[in-house]
């Protein structure tokens, strides 16, 4: 029952770096236990605290999506911090290719826009 009041953020590829390791396969694990008694998972890795730059961490999103068995839709719901409301305050991360068809497209960021100002575009 505490799950359902709960969060956990997601951290799963510091546990193995882009192999599959026993630590990886428990972390996931329990996120998926997690899920099933009511938590709610959100996405967050340690990225730049070694060698992956800051960023939209896509093998983190790749595992929640094919390990965690999350769907598309429900990773994206994970990397968004606020409600997806009308009326809501927003900003806007746009893609080169939609997520919802294929999540590596995380790692191609066009434009990001934040408190109503472009603070990235491509190139």
């Amino acid at each position: 029952a505490a799950a359902r009041t709960q969060r956990w953020v997601s951290t799963l590829d510091i546990h193995s770096y882009g192999e599959v390791t026993p630590e990886l396969r428990a972390a996931c694990e329990n996120l998926v236990r997690f899920r099933a008694a009511g938590g709610r998972v959100v996405y967050g890795t340690d990225l730049g605290n070694g060698p992956i730059p800051p960023g939209i961490h896509v093998r983190e999103a790749l595992l929640l999506h094919e390990a965690v068995r999350m769907s598309r839709e429900e990773v994206l719901e994970a990397m968004t911090p606020g409600p997806l409301v009308p009326g809501a305050p927003a900003d806007l991360v746009a893609f080169r290719a939609d997520p919802l068809e294929d999540l590596r497209a995380l790692g191609e960021v066009v434009l990001v826009v934040r408190a109503g100002r472009v603070v990235r575009t491509a190139g």
